[in-house]
């Protein structure tokens, strides 16, 4: 899953606003999985959590440790 920010507590992203991945997860039943850099790694949700956002079931994070 792309997006711009991750929450390591609760799994939840911050995208690019479109909403677009947000809408294709209502309906996926898939596994959902993402590669987390520094960066963009935050210990807490520092954004807005909309009743739609879907929190992602995996973080990969660049040093090796996994969030499941």
């Amino acid at each position: 899953m792309p997006g711009i920010g991750f929450s390591l507590a609760d799994k939840y992203r911050i995208g690019f606003g479109g909403g677009y991945y947000d809408r294709f997860l209502t309906t996926y039943r898939g596994t959902t999985i993402t590669l987390v850099p520094p960066v963009m790694a935050f210990p807490q949700v520092a954004w807005p959590v909309e009743p739609f956002d879907v929190p992602i079931q995996t973080l990969i994070l660049a040093n090796g440790d996994v969030i499941v």
